[in-house]
């Protein structure tokens, strides 16, 4: 049952409608996706410090750098 709606599916690839809503579909989930994670990193940076100090470690200045890989 599941394959034969998978291949239905497949079959509606050359309706330019599915196509739309397909595409709209995978756009948006990407802009999002991009958003998302913009929105995180930045607020992660806003809200850490440039330097933490760590009991008996002493001032950690990467964490800042960790955050901004991502």
């Amino acid at each position: 049952m599941i394959f034969s709606d998978f291949f239905k599916a497949l079959a509606q690839l050359r309706d330019p409608r599915f196509r739309r809503v397909l595409w709209l579909g995978l756009g948006l989930t990407l802009l999002l996706l991009i958003l998302m994670t913009t929105g995180l990193v930045g607020l992660a940076q806003w809200a850490l410090p440039d330097q933490t100090l760590l009991p008996l470690i002493g001032e950690v200045n990467w964490v800042g750098d960790l955050v901004s890989l991502f």
